[in-house]
C-alpha cells in the first residue's frame, strides 16, 4: 500500500490503505474494554518512501512498522533485486544495505523474516555469515525485534542446493 506506486498480487493497492485503517480503528474503539489493538503494516525497505512512513507514524495514521525487505526499488519506484532469488553477492550485499538503512531510520520496530534472503542460498557461506551479524548487531543497537518467521515451513522442507531445509526460518541466520 504505497502511494504512487502499484504491484499487483504483491501488496494491496494504496486505495485501500484509509479503509484498512479506519476498519482497525474502529475495531479497536468496539474492543477498546476488552483488548488493545494497534494498527500497522509490513513495509518495504525502499528508502524513497521513508519520508511516508515517517509521516503516516507521526500523524498517528499507524502505531508501528514491520520491515519486510523483499526487494530493491530505483529512483524510478521500479523493482530492480527479488530477494527471494539471489544470486550474487552483490545482491547480497544490497539486501543487508537496504536492512542496516531500514532499521537505523528509527521507523521499523520489527523486522519480519530477517533471513529472507536465504530462500535461494544453498550455502550459509563467509558472506552470509557478515551479512547477517550486521544486520543482528544494527538490529541490537536500533532495537529492532528480529521475527523468527515460521510460514516458510508450511511449504515444508525443500531441496535447496545440497541440503533439504525451509526456505525460512534458518538455523544458520539465528
Amino acid at each position: 500500500m504505497l502511494p504512487g506506486y502499484s504491484e499487483p498480487y504483491v501488496r494491496g493497492d494504496y486505495s485501500l490503505f484509509p479503509d484498512y485503517v479506519d476498519s482497525i480503528r474502529a475495531l479497536a474503539k468496539k474492543y477498546q474494554e476488552r483488548i488493545t489493538i494497534y494498527c500497522g503494516l509490513e513495509a518495504e525497505s525502499f528508502p524513497s518512501y521513508f519520508p511516508f512512513y515517517k509521516e503516516v507514524l507521526q500523524n498517528g495514521v499507524l502505531d508501528y512498522l514491520i520491515l519486510g525487505n523483499h526487494s530493491a526499488m530505483n529512483e524510478k519506484h521500479e523493482i530492480i533485486s527479488r530477494f527471494s532469488h539471489i544470486t550474487s553477492p552483490s545482491q547480497l550485499y544490497l539486501y543487508k544495505d537496504l536492512a542496516i538503512k531500514a532499521l537505523s531510520s528509527g521507523l521499523f520496530s520489527i523486522f519480519a523474516h530477517p533471513d529472507y534472503f536465504m530462500m535461494s542460498i544453498d550455502n550459509f557461506d563467509s558472506d552470509c555469515r557478515k551479512v547477517s551479524k550486521a544486520i543482528i548487531e544494527c538490529a541490537v543497537a536500533n532495537d529492532v525485534l528480529l521475527e523468527i518467521n515460521l510460514a516458510g515451513i508450511r511449504t515444508g522442507e525443500r531441496e535447496i542446493g545440497h541440503r533439504h531445509r525451509w526456505r525460512y526460518p534458518t538455523e544458520d541466520f539465528f
